[in-house]
Parts: C-alpha cells; sequence; structure tokens
C-alpha cells in the first residue's frame, strides 16, 4: 500500500495546476508579444502589437496596424465602377446635418431617398444608385441637385416646394423613370434643361405651379408617358416647346390654369392618348390652337373624352 501511494504522488506532481501556465507559455498573466499568444478573442490582457493570430473583431485593446487586422471598422465604399456598397432600405432626412457620413458607410441605396430642410448634396458626392424613388421637398435653400448626376434610372422623381431650385443639370443622366415625375411649386426654376436624357416615365408626368418656367425645353428626349401629362398653373408658360418629342401618353393630356399659355404646338407629336383631352382655363389660348391640337391628334386616337373651355377668344 505504501508504494501505490508514493506512485500516485509521483503521478500528481508532474500534473500542471490550475494556476501553472500552458506549456510554450510561461506567463501567468498574457501580455505576449511574441508568437505563443494564441487568443482568439479580445481580452483586456491583451496588448499584442504585432500577433498574426489576433483575429479580434472589436475591442480597445486592440492596436494591431497590421494586414492581419479583421476589426469591423468600416472602409469608405469604392467608386462606383468598382462595386456598390447598399444601404439597404430608405434613406429619410430631414435637415442638412442628417446628410453627415453618408460616404463614408455607402454608396448606393437599395430603396427611397427622402430628402427635406437641406441645403446641399453635397454629402452624396458618393451616390451611384438609388434603386427607389428620389423625393426632395420642402427644401428652400435647395438651388441645385449635381450631385445626383450617375443616377440613370428611378422608381420614381418628386420635387415639391423647393423654393431656390434653379438648376436640374444633375438628372443629365437620368433616362427612365418607371413610375411618376412629379415638379410642382419650385417657383424659380427657369426650365426643364438637365432632364435631356429622359426617354420614358412610366407613371405620370406632372408640371404646376412653377412660375418661372416660360416652356418646356430640356425633356427633348421624351417618348412616352405610361399615365398623365399635367401642366398646370404655370403662371409665366408661353409655350410647351419641349415636348416635340412625346408620342404617346396612356391617360388623360390635362393642360389647364395657366395664365400666359399661347401654344400647343409642342404637342402635336402625340399619336395615341388613352385617356381624355382637357385643355380648360388658359384665358390667353386662342380657342383655335386647343382645336388644332386636336386636330393633330386626332380624334380617333384620343381614348376619352375631349374638353376645351374657358380659354381665350380670338384666332
Amino acid at each position: 500500500m505504501r508504494r501505490v501511494l508514493l506512485a500516485l504522488l509521483v503521478l500528481l506532481s508532474g500534473c500542471p495546476g490550475p494556476s501553472d501556465p500552458p506549456p510554450g507559455d510561461d506567463d501567468a498573466v498574457d501580455d505576449d508579444s511574441g508568437s505563443d499568444d494564441d487568443d482568439s478573442g479580445a481580452g483586456a490582457d491583451d496588448d499584442d502589437s504585432s500577433s498574426q493570430d489576433d483575429d479580434d473583431s472589436a475591442g480597445s485593446d486592440d492596436d494591431d496596424v497590421a494586414p492581419d487586422d479583421d476589426d469591423s471598422a468600416a472602409l469608405p465604399p469604392p467608386p462606383c465602377d468598382e462595386g456598390l456598397v447598399f444601404h439597404y432600405g430608405d434613406v429619410v432626412v430631414n435637415s442638412q446635418a442628417g446628410l453627415g457620413g453618408f460616404c463614408d458607410h455607402w454608396n448606393a441605396i437599395s430603396g427611397d431617398l427622402v430628402l427635406s430642410g437641406v441645403t446641399s448634396l453635397d454629402p452624396l458626392a458618393c451616390l451611384c444608385r438609388v434603386s427607389g424613388e428620389v423625393m426632395i421637398y420642402a427644401s428652400p435653400g435647395l438651388a441645385d441637385v449635381g450631385e445626383l448626376h450617375r443616377l440613370e434610372t428611378l422608381s420614381a422623381l418628386t420635387l415639391v416646394d423647393n423654393g431656390d431650385l434653379v438648376d436640374l443639370g444633375g438628372l443629365a443622366s437620368l433616362e427612365a423613370v418607371t413610375g411618376n415625375v412629379e415638379i410642382l411649386g419650385c417657383g424659380d426654376l427657369p426650365s426643364l434643361a438637365g432632364l435631356g436624357s429622359l426617354t420614358t416615365v412610366g407613371g405620370f408626368f406632372a408640371v404646376s405651379g412653377n412660375h418661372a418656367l416660360l416652356d418646356l425645353t430640356g425633356v427633348e428626349a421624351l417618348e412616352e408617358v405610361g399615365w398623365y401629362l399635367a401642366l398646370e398653373y404655370l403662371g409665366a408658360l408661353l409655350a410647351v416647346d419641349g415636348l416635340d418629342g412625346v408620342r404617346e401618353v396612356g391617360g388623360n393630356l390635362h393642360v389647364s390654369f395657366n395664365d400666359s399659355l399661347v401654344d400647343l404646338d409642342g404637342l402635336h407629336g402625340v399619336e395615341a392618348l388613352g385617356g381624355d383631352l382637357i385643355v380648360t382655363d388658359n384665358p390667353a389660348l386662342p380657342q383655335a390652337e386647343a382645336a388644332e391640337l386636336l386636330e393633330a391628334i386626332g380624334v380617333e386616337n384620343v381614348g376619352g373624352t375631349v374638353v376645351m373651355s374657358g380659354n381665350g377668344g380670338g384666332r
């Protein structure tokens, strides 16, 4: 029995105790600077400055500067031609300050971009794509939309109550909108120049309450409007030049409440109108102009009713 107890004591004395360091690592507290540190997680004792095995994903103790560091700190997104980094969901911002930091993380939006109370789109200089709608409203200090110049397609475009907006040149690459285009209440906007690449609007195209517009030059490439085309409350509008390329309107063609309008020749290229032809309450428009528009389209090509009233007399 005595010999058995002595043998057990010898065996036990060779096993490391709970406070003994593991083989190869003689530190009781982990402050290794050498290659024996195989920590897989962050810890207050981890102060490695050059450890290939450091896979911390976060932690204030991580001071690695080597390429093996896989911390989750974000890198700026690449240029558009090198890849898209999406913000998933909508981006809704109601102040200029709220735009700050977008380009630190993303260069594309999978949902809508909805802005109000902004004065500059410079913080969106990286923006490559918006999969949904661009809506900018109630932004009286905004003069241009220059940082949208890479956008080629949208589900909708809405510009409403931006009283200082004078330049749409930032939309020069926009070729198609699958839904609606609304340009309303942008009182200083002098023209639609900047929409020169737009060929198709899948929904309605509405221009209303833009009192500085003299004509509609700038949308000469537009050929098709899927729903209705509305030109209303354009106090300075003299002619509809610029719409000469439109061949088909899926819904109504509505021209009303334009105090200075005298010429409808720009709409004579319409060949098919799915809804009503409504030309009303344009006090300076000779009634003959309205009649000539109907003749140019052809009454047989109007899918709905024809309403012409409240226009001026004369020729």
